[in-house]
């Protein structure tokens, strides 16, 4: 339902159907049988396989599509639904529905995402940049300062310094409500740091 491009998850579903079911023994199932059924299927086609690759690869897209329009809500609970609650979490999944929790002030959901991030990938900078943030959020300034000051000299990425990153995301929490005044004083600290 939440999904964008459900087709590779319905044919999967279908696929199972069709391997363990004629049409006529389909057609003589119960209606609670067949909607187990395609709770079944459905579970078996998150499950983390090759075959199923294209279908979490699409949750995760279509996940993050929500989190880009501000939509909060179906981001965090796609990516919960289709990825997390199946097993299928990586670090960057973690990290990613840790600051989808962070824009709704899910301070101690974001904080339980987070560590378990850190427990998947310890060296994924994104993860200890979403850290900062959340200390930051909860008027933890020297906690927030630390990670800064530990990581402001890396990339997060090949191609984004932490600094870019961090005034960034400092603007998307703004635009969401966030008080500026809250990141006035870590953006003069970074604009320091050399």
């Amino acid at each position: 339902q939440l999904m964008n491009n459900s087709d590779d998850f319905c044919v999967c579903i279908l696929n199972q159907f069709q391997a363990n079911f004629s049409f006529q023994d389909y057609q003589k199932l119960m209606a609670m049988e067949k909607s187990k059924l395609f709770r079944d299927y459905g579970n078996k086609c998150l499950q983390n396989t090759p075959e199923n690759t294209s279908i979490l690869s699409s949750i995760r897209f279509d996940a993050l599509q929500y989190f880009k329009q501000k939509n909060y809500d179906k981001a965090i609970r796609l990516l919960n639904t289709g990825i997390i609650e199946s097993g299928n979490g990586t670090a960057i999944d973690y990290n990613n529905i840790g600051k989808y929790y962070l824009f709704t002030k899910q301070f101690e959901k974001a904080l339980a995402s987070l560590e378990k991030a850190q427990q998947k990938d310890p060296s994924e900078l994104m993860v200890q940049m979403n850290m900062a943030h959340l200390y930051l959020l909860q008027n933890n300034f020297a906690g927030a300062k630390n990670l800064h000051k530990k990581y402001s000299k890396q990339n997060i990425n090949a191609t984004t310094t932490w600094k870019d990153k961090a005034f960034e995301d400092f603007k998307s929490f703004e635009e969401v409500g966030f008080d500026k005044e809250l990141f006035s004083r870590m953006i003069k600290f970074l604009e320091t740091e050399k």
